[in-house]
This record gives C-alpha cells, structure tokens and sequence, in this order.
C-alpha cells in the first residue's frame, strides 16, 4: 500500500504567450489567440497577428467588430478547440485546422439551427457543436519588429455556419 510520495510539486501548464517572441513556436501563439479569443480578449488575439493582418483588418477596434460578426462569434467564448491537422508548406508558413466548440449562446444558436434542418447530432466533442477553422501562420522576415516571430495571417471558417433554416419555397426545378 502507498503512503506517501515525495517529490517536486507537478508543474503547472505553460502559459500562453500574451506577446510574439521568436522563442514560441507556432503551436504555442495559436494556442495564446484560442486563449484570447475564449476570453474575448480581442486586444491578445491582435498582439498575435502579423503585421500583413494587422494591415488588412485594421485598427484592433474594426479587428474586433470583425470577430463579432457571424463568422467569427462562435470563436468567442468557445468551450474548447482540438487540432484536427497540421501542415508545414514551407519553414515559414504552418497551416492548422482546428475544431473549435462554441459557447454560450454561439451554441444554442447553432443547435437549434442544425435541430431545425435536422442535422445529425454527436461528433467528437462528445455531442457538442463544432465548427472547422484555418489558421495560417507565418514566420516574419528579417528587418521588421518581430523578426524571427510566428504571427497569425489569417483565420477562416471551413465549415458553412448553420444560423439560419434554408429558405422554404417551390423547389427549384
């Protein structure tokens, strides 16, 4: 029978980085913007996009109201995400799809989105909803502030987001 154990306390998990470092690795920043973005921390999820990001979504105010529209909600606040597959191009790109779990209304919304049209129920998150997104990272070139750093490119729904019934009518013949 056991009695005792000795030894070093167990470690806790590593945080996610709340700034770009050339130290994290790509699957640690990802892991840092699905952190922020269960958090709704929309200031950590734009520390975490690349320059050419920051470019194209705007000012971290226009870049929040983009991840409340009805593509990128279900990312706010989401119970959990898994990594279904990851790819390396080339050495300065990794591209990561991952199955993200609403939360909160996000989810009830596609519940009964997908209950109207009758789709199935039970996937790997054990029945929850889920919903496939593309990460695309970058390492950044020499010269910049965050030389050597991976940064987020980009982030794109896959899957059509069930949030409304097909429209009902005549059949198109």
């Amino acid at each position: 029978m056991l009695r005792s154990v000795r030894g070093e306390p167990a470690a806790e998990p590593p945080r996610a980085p709340a700034q770009p470092s050339p130290a994290h690795a790509p699957e640690a920043v990802l892991q840092a913007q699905l952190a922020a973005l269960r958090e709704q921390n929309f200031v950590d999820v734009f520390a975490h996009a690349s320059p050419a990001n920051k470019d194209a979504t705007g000012p971290v105010q226009k870049f929040a109201r983009m991840l409340q529209s009805p593509a990128y909600a279900p990312l706010l606040g989401h119970e959990g995400a898994e990594t279904l597959q990851r790819l390396q191009p080339s050495p300065s790109v990794v591209m990561e799809l991952v199955r993200v779990y609403p939360g909160g209304a996000a989810r009830a919304r596609i519940e009964a989105a997908a209950a109207e049209m009758g789709a199935p129920r039970g996937d790997a998150g054990g029945g929850r909803p889920g919903l496939t997104f593309l990460w695309v990272l970058s390492r950044q070139g020499e010269g910049g502030p965050f030389a050597g750093c991976w940064m987020v490119d980009s982030v794109q729904p896959v899957d059509a987001l069930p949030l409304a019934a097909p429209p009902e009518g005549p059949a198109a013949e």
